[in-house]
């Protein structure tokens, strides 16, 4: 099943808002603003759940030899399945995703992987759209390479092009600026206008600061410090309040969402959780500059005890809902993708990034690549003799659970030629990429050992201070300032020749990305259950027509027996039995049961059976 997605003349602008509970999909209308899309049979709010269904029970995993007679089902009507037996798909695609041994609570079936189940999912979603421009896909800021790698080849499979792949809390900073410049048009990158955005969703929370000032009539924002948890969200809310009082998720919900819920000891773990990550975020945030507004989002930010909870943990008055919780990220992606295609009427948004995590490279050593939220290195030199592989990886604090820790292991091809002698030192050279964590080049360089400086009478006039300087110089070009050569004591009798420059030679090297080993075959499996699914449709629609002639032929046979008609033709006992043979196979279930092919031929017996007896066929085959 390969989806082509037309790329129009007139310019238009989509972006998904990937969420944990709801996907949202958004677009620009013809006044350049951006809007929400009521997605046909699901709303503007579609559930990220995806369910498994057959009349028959299936068997894990599901195989090209079982999938014909099994249907999908998505949004609401997969939840109305999953309440009755969870274990035929995942309630929340998005936080399962690329991810191994994931929390029991989500991580519900062996039938599909997420991956499997998050392509199936994005074809659905997006399958009855036409598109004038390509996709802009807005994204947790914690996920993985891993993880946007793997939704990349989802979106290449089917065709479907992307634009880019957005930050959350990107996408929020270009919303914000697009619609609030007015409140920050004064500021300056000294003073700028800093803004604490709390979005608190299905099954996991973030608070974040973002400073904006303005410069020369554009708009610059930074992010200043950023907080995650996965321990806080609604679900679990309403998952805690569930088990207490043994109800449904969904009555839960409503139970949370009203004026009069008191017991909250009952989610005490989760909203300590959220109270500790917004206040460590608040300080954080006030040490450069102080809080000028917080604004809070996210579905699950709509519960009335929420808002004690962070006028406590903010100690911040000016706490504001401009925005629609569930949609926002959604319209922040449009801003984000105009923006990116320079056709924004709103003042464009310049935002400097922080790295989500820290990110360690380690060849010989370990050494610091990212500090999470503060800079990643352009260049990191280790004093070593050189290793055969260098990997980069995060902190386990940073990384979602069920996901790698590593991005990539680099393999150095040529390295073995440097032949360090016994005594020799070296160092290498890692020149980063400043748009992704990947090498640029890499280096390595023998040291050259250090040389004697003659001296003559004029050297030795030179003051105590002067030589302190010099030998203070030939110290800094040592440690690694090789980008341009130090001389070292001349005067106009005696002229010492440069220092030589430390050995360096370029080294090739071959980089391999985390990612799954088995995408391209679990990508095969997608491809080859969309054909299942044209099989299935196909068969659904055969069938219709197989009822329909074995309800006509029953009636022809019953009114030829009582005489209430007389048959055109006469009517054999061959004919008389191979109805009978066909109406048996066909209410015990047989004909029903039989792939595709079989049941073609069937159907096709069954007319030339209907033709012989004259009847008249409106169908053609």
């Amino acid at each position: 099943m390969i989806i082509l997605f037309s790329l129009l003349l007139s310019q238009e602008f989509f972006a998904v808002d990937v969420g944990t509970e709801y996907f949202k999909i958004a677009r620009s209308d013809f006044n350049g603003d951006p809007i929400i899309v009521n997605k046909p049979g699901y709303g503007k709010l579609i559930p990220s759940s995806i369910a498994f269904k057959s009349s028959n029970p299936i068997t894990a995993p599901i195989t090209n030899e079982t999938m014909d007679n099994i249907e999908l089902k998505f949004g609401r009507q997969a939840l109305s399945v999953l309440s009755r037996n969870s274990s035929l798909g995942f309630q929340f695609v998005p936080r399962v995703f690329a991810r191994k041994n994931s929390v029991a609570d989500f991580n519900t079936t062996s039938l599909a992987t997420p991956i499997q189940a998050m392509a199936l999912s994005i074809v659905n979603l997006l399958i009855d759209f036409k598109f004038t421009s390509e996709m802009t896909f807005v994204l947790p800021h914690y996920w993985t390479s891993q993880q946007r790698q793997a939704l990349s080849s989802v979106c290449q499979m089917y065709n479907i092009p992307i634009a880019s792949f957005v930050d959350d809390t990107t996408a929020m900073a270009i919303s914000y600026s697009a619609t609030r410049y007015h409140r920050f048009r004064n500021h300056t990158i000294s003073n700028p206008y800093t803004v604490l955005f709390i979005d608190i969703g299905g099954t996991t929370a973030k608070a974040y600061g973002i400073d904006f000032h303005c410069r020369d009539n554009k708009a610059y924002s930074s992010e200043n410090y950023i907080l995650w948890t996965e321990k806080s969200g609604g679900y679990w809310f309403r998952k805690k309040v569930a088990q207490q009082l043994n109800i449904s998720l969904k009555k839960a919900d409503k139970i949370l969402k009203s004026e009069s819920f008191e017991n909250i000891e009952w989610i005490e773990e989760e909203l300590n959780n959220l109270y500790r990550m917004i206040v460590r975020t608040t300080k954080k945030t006030n040490i450069s500059t102080p809080i000028q507004e917080v604004q809070v989002i996210g579905g699950a930010s709509t519960y009335p005890f929420i808002n004690d909870l962070i006028r406590s943990a903010t100690n911040c008055s000016n706490i504001k809902r401009e925005f629609n919780g569930n949609e926002a990220l959604a319209l922040g992606g449009v801003y984000s993708a105009m923006q990116l295609a320079d056709s924004s009427k709103f003042l464009p948004c310049y935002i400097l990034k922080r790295p989500a995590s820290n990110i360690t490279l380690k060849c010989q050593k370990e050494n610091v690549y990212c500090i999470r939220g503060f800079k990643c290195e352009q260049q990191i030199i280790e004093n070593s003799n050189g290793c055969d592989e260098v990997s980069l990886f995060t902190d386990e604090i940073s990384t979602p659970k069920g996901i790698s820790r590593y991005f990539s292991t680099t393999k150095l091809l040529n390295i073995s030629n440097m032949n360090f002698k016994d005594g020799e030192e070296g160092y290498g050279k890692f020149v980063m990429d400043p748009t992704f964590p990947q090498f640029k080049s890499i280096t390595w360089c023998k040291k050259r050992p250090a040389k004697a400086t003659p001296t003559t009478n004029n050297d030795n006039e030179k003051s105590e201070s002067e030589n302190a300087n010099t030998s203070e110089n030939a110290n800094t070009s040592e440690n690694g300032n090789n980008d341009e050569k130090t001389e070292v004591g001349s005067n106009e009798n005696n002229q010492t020749a440069p220092e030589e420059e430390d050995e360096c030679y370029p080294i090739q090297f071959t980089t391999r990305v985390e990612r799954d080993d088995d995408l391209v075959d679990q990508m095969k499996w997608v491809h080859d259950f969309g054909k299942a699914t044209l099989r299935r449709k196909e068969k659904l629609q055969l069938m219709a027509k197989v009822s329909d002639l074995v309800s006509r032929l029953a009636s022809f046979f019953e009114k030829v027996d009582d005489q209430k008609i007389e048959a055109a033709v006469h009517v054999h006992d061959e004919q008389r039995e191979a109805f009978k043979d066909l109406s048996t196979r066909y209410y015990n279930g047989e004909i029903d049961a039989l792939p595709i092919y079989r049941l073609n031929e069937t159907y096709s017996s069954i007319r030339d059976l209907a033709k012989g007896l004259r009847m008249n066929l409106d169908d053609e085959l």
